[in-house]
Parts: structure tokens; C-alpha cells; sequence
């Protein structure tokens, strides 16, 4: 393995927490620090097992931006994905790195894709490196899932994945790019990957919670348009349902929700207390951007996914 990529599989292995990188860095000849103990670690496995703990990131641990789908014909999008080479050439930068199954009916695989990137260093001149994502596809219940790692990592970090001194990064990675990518990789080997669900519905549901805060959100006004209504989260500032409760109302009674960003005040749906997400129903996408660590996000997903 590459030094940037035992880089980058340290600084992915970090995403998982101090309590887990410390349980799985047990044994290891590690400093206290996460980062030195993602290094150990990295070091310490074999890639198959490295691999299967991005995986097992996915499922619980990693800050994440999910994509919902539905399959026509789940079956079929699985046995098409298994005939697919596993770490074959890639295919626009696309490589297939891993697929197992859960269960019957079930899949789950591991993709990289490859990103050319740019930054600027101290001394003025260019750098450019292709540095490789990770992205998750699981097909369960009819539904196909894409996940995408978060990867908001600052030059300063960068420079030290690098190695370089940079000074700034000049090209920016959206998950919607990379997943894009994988989905195209699917279609050109000739699997089915439906379409995007609408979960405006289930999205509806769940910000009437009364242990769900609502802090922002915007709804489509009849077929044109969209009006959006919101409240920012601060000092003395509260949800959505308190400080406008006609526009809440307004929002909970619509058709089809563009976005909306909650926190949830009770533990729900493998979901702890405390959790963000940000739901954008209309094109089958939420984000989970805090408290993950150790929850599962399967569940929450899967009831969003309810027609």
C-alpha cells in the first residue's frame, strides 16, 4: 500500500471515534492519541481487513450523506453487481473494491472513487494528486442505498496526508459528484439502478415528532417554486414549532419537502438524542452530520423509505 493511502486510511479510521479506534487499536504498540492509533492500526491490518472496516464505518460510526433509491428489480441490480470485476481496471475512476452478503436479498459493496485534486502550496506552486473516496452501495428491502463519506477535511490536514505545505486547497469534493460517479459506474455495467424516492411523506412524519426540532425547511409551493422559511440555531434561538409555529404548520401541511435540518431530542431509529440530519426528500437524500458515532443509520433510512 501507498503512503497516501495508509494516509488516508488513517484519517478515515479516525472518523470513528476515540472509544473505537482506542477498542480496536487494543494490543497495538499505539501512542494515546487518535491519529497515532489510526496509524497503528492501518500498519497492523491486512487491506481486505481495512476494507471491512470502511464498511463497518458506514454502519454506524462515519459522518455520512446517504442517497435513497428504489429498484425495480432488486434481485436483478444483484446479480448484475455481482458479476462486476472486484478491484478490477478502473472505469472513470471508479473501482469496485469489495462485496459481500448479508443476507439473502441483501448487498453490500465497497467503491473508490478517484478525485484529482489541487492545492496551492506555501511556496506558490501547484500540486495536483488523485486522491481516492470511499463509497458505500447497499441493497436491501427493494431499496438501493448509496452512502459517501464526509470528507470536510481542512489544508492544514491535507498537507499532512501529503505530506506537502500547502497553503490552500483549490478544488472541493460534494458527495453528489461522487455519488454521480458510482451510479454511472453501475449503469455502464449494466445494472439497474432505479430511481430516487421521494420521502416527503415519511419526512413529514418524523418533523411532527414532538422529540424532533426543526430549525429550517423548504417546501414546493403548488408546481412552481419553493418558499423557504427559517430560524438559525444559536444562543437563545429555538426550533421552528416555538418561534414560527403558522410557518411550521405551513411546512408539516405541504405536498413535497425540498430540505429541512432537525435535531433530535430523544434517541430514535438507531438515531441518539442530540443527532443532526438534514433531509432533502424530493431527490431521496438526508446527511447525518453529528453524533454517529456508534449508531446505526440503517434504520432511520429504512423508515424514510416507507411509502
Amino acid at each position: 500500500m501507498k503512503k497516501l493511502e495508509e494516509a488516508l486510511y488513517a484519517k478515515w479510521i479516525s472518523r470513528f471515534g476515540r472509544a473505537k479506534v482506542k477498542e480496536l487499536a487494543e494490543g497495538l504498540d499505539a501512542g494515546k492519541s487518535v491519529a497515532d492509533r489510526s496509524k497503528a492500526i492501518v500498519k497492523a491490518s491486512t487491506e481486505e481487513e481495512l476494507r471491512a472496516l470502511l464498511l463497518e464505518g458506514f454502519d454506524g460510526f462515519f459522518h455520512q450523506t446517504v442517497y435513497l433509491r428504489k429498484l425495480p428489480k432488486a434481485q436483478q441490480s444483484i446479480d448484475a453487481i455481482k458479476k462486476l470485476p472486484v478491484r478490477g481496471k478502473p472505469v472513470n475512476g471508479v473501482v469496485l473494491e469489495e462485496v459481500t452478503q448479508p443476507a439473502k436479498g441483501e448487498l453490500r459493496c465497497l467503491l473508490m472513487v478517484a478525485e484529482i485534486m489541487e492545492f496551492l502550496q506555501q511556496n506558490g506552486s501547484l500540486v495536483s494528486e488523485e486522491i481516492p473516496f470511499p463509497v458505500a452501495i447497499g441493497i436491501s428491502g427493494g431499496n438501493l442505498i448509496v452512502q459517501v463519506l464526509t470528507m470536510q477535511i481542512a489544508t492544514e490536514t491535507w498537507g499532512k496526508i501529503l505530506e506537502k505545505d500547502l497553503r490552500r486547497m483549490l478544488t472541493l469534493v460534494h458527495a453528489d459528484v461522487l455519488c454521480d460517479e458510482v451510479l454511472n459506474f453501475m449503469r455502464d455495467g449494466k445494472v439497474d439502478v432505479g430511481g430516487y424516492v421521494d420521502y416527503s411523506v415519511a419526512s413529514v412524519k418524523f418533523i411532527k415528532m414532538k422529540d424532533i426540532d426543526t430549525f429550517s425547511g423548504t417546501y414546493e409551493v403548488g408546481t412552481q417554486g419553493s418558499t423557504n422559511h427559517k430560524t438559525l440555531r444559536g444562543k437563545g434561538k429555538k426550533a421552528l414549532r416555538e418561534s414560527m409555529p403558522d410557518e411550521f404548520q405551513k411546512l408539516v401541511s405541504a405536498v413535497r419537502i425540498v430540505n429541512a435540518e432537525a435535531q433530535l431530542t430523544a434517541d430514535y431509529c438507531g438515531l441518539k438524542q442530540a443527532a443532526k440530519v438534514a433531509l432533502y426528500p424530493t431527490v431521496g437524500k438526508m446527511a447525518f452530520r453529528s453524533k454517529l458515532q456508534g449508531c446505526d443509520p440503517d434504520d432511520f433510512i429504512k423508515e424514510m423509505a416507507k411509502p
